[in-house]
């Protein structure tokens, strides 16, 4: 993830302690309820420029863990067959980047807001449900991760959803950039009403 500007409040601190480990079973649903706040408020007024339906050409994963609000880990629904992407071969190897959007670290480096968007991809993409995947220019980053881009089995473009809610900040990685107007529009909107992490992290 790129350097950040910011520096957690001591309520996010707190309440990022909180969320972590164990803790997040006892959350779950609370962090869900929250993050479908941000989205209602998101979408009011008809802001939103998400696509409304997956792209053509989506493959159909299964949601295995999610590691933190950019990165999680993904399994093939299922089976490999003749045309598949090469990509889909090596979902078992590691985890999945997800590609135009950068979200605060967690862990021992955590940062303001990365508990709250680790809750945010877990409520729109929870373990084993299914979600669709397609790749951009580029099929891997530097770390051997598989990029794509990622919507739930509804329709919802979850890079998309994470920007509207001011849980991610858009980030272009070489030339992996088929939605990075959208994205960066949607993060600015979230700038502007102060939603998510921009209202509460310095």
């Amino acid at each position: 993830m790129a350097a950040r500007r910011r520096r957690p409040t001591a309520a996010v601190l707190v309440a990022g302690l909180l969320l972590g480990g164990a803790a997040w079973l006892a959350l779950d649903d609370g962090a869900r309820g929250r993050f479908a706040a941000l989205l209602r408020e998101a979408n009011a007024g008809g802001e939103s420029e998400a696509p409304a339906e997956r792209p053509e050409g989506a493959v159909p994963l299964r949601v295995h863990s999610v590691h933190d609000g950019d990165t999680l880990r993904l399994r093939p629904a299922g089976g490999i067959g003749p045309g598949e992407p090469g990509w889909l071969a090596d979902l078992d190897a590691g985890r999945v980047r997800l590609i135009g959007i950068d979200a605060p670290e967690v862990g021992e480096r955590a940062e303001c807001y990365g508990a709250e968007a680790t809750a945010a991809l877990r409520a729109l993409a929870p373990e084993g449900s299914t979600v669709w995947g397609v790749s951009d220019a580029e099929e891997h980053d530097r770390y051997g991760r598989v990029l794509l881009y990622l919507w739930t089995d509804d329709g919802r473009f979850i890079q998309a959803e994470l920007a509207s809610a001011g849980a991610v900040e858009a980030l272009v990685v070489g030339g992996n950039d088929a939605h990075a107007e959208l994205l960066a529009s949607l993060e600015e909107q979230a700038r502007d009403a102060g939603r998510g992490q921009w209202s509460v992290c310095r």
